[in-house]
Order: C-alpha cells, then sequence, then structure tokens
C-alpha cells in the first residue's frame, strides 16, 4: 500500500498490519457509508504488481532463479469523490476487458458513466 502512495505521490502513509488490525474494529465503526443515491461517473485502471518472496534473495545470492510472477489490481474510483468504488485482482495473464464487466457490475448501482482505457492483451 505504501508504494501505491508513493506512485500517487501522496503524502499520506498506510499503517502496518499490527496497527490495522488493533485498530480495524474502531476503523469499521467510523467510516462514513458510501452514498450510492446520486448517479456516479467512475474511472477504472490496473496496475501490475511484483510477486516477491524467497526467490528474490536466491536470484541474487546464486545468480539463477526462475521468472517471478505478477498480480494485476484493477480498481474503480468515483471521479468527483475520489472514493474507491470496486477492486478486483486477477493474475498478470488476465486482460483488462475481462474484468471490466465484473467490476461495472459490482460497482453502484446508479452508474451515470464508466470511463476506461482497455488493454485486450
Amino acid at each position: 500500500m505504501q508504494s501505491i502512495l508513493k506512485m500517487l505521490g501522496t503524502p499520506l502513509t498506510s499503517p502496518n498490519y499490527t496497527l490495522f488490525c488493533k485498530r480495524a474494529k474502531e476503523a469499521k465503526n467510523s467510516l462514513p457509508r458510501l452514498s450510492h443515491a446520486q448517479p456516479m461517473e467512475i474511472a477504472i485502471d490496473s496496475s501490475g504488481l511484483k510477486v516477491t518472496g524467497e526467490g528474490e534473495w536466491k536470484v541474487k545470492k546464486h545468480g539463477v532463479g526462475k521468472r517471478r510472477g505478477w498480480i494485476k489490481i484493477h480498481i474503480g474510483v468515483d471521479t468527483h469523490t475520489q472514493e474507491l468504488t470496486t477492486i478486483e485482482v486477477t493474475d498478470e495473464k488476465t486482460a483488462d476487458s475481462n474484468v471490466l464487466p465484473n467490476l461495472v457490475e459490482h460497482s453502484a448501482k446508479s452508474l451515470q458513466k464508466v470511463l476506461a482505457v482497455i488493454d485486450k492483451t
């Protein structure tokens, strides 16, 4: 999450796992409900994240290793309020055009417009 915030150029920081778990119950009660009464305009995009693990160390140490995988995060954001409305995580082989219908279906019921750049590969 911290790397996504850095890419967005925001000065925000994200909590670590322990802090989030301790405060999750309080946060659930204090977060405002999203209003879907008015028609929304959402922008949908995806970004890839490299899957790392113990293999990274082996490659640095021994110079050999298999290709590392990627995951894609597909996100839908309300263009007016900047609220995250829908999200889906897939592997790197899943095309954006295959995920778009699911993202639209799981977002608010009153969509006015969907903005997306579709990668068919």
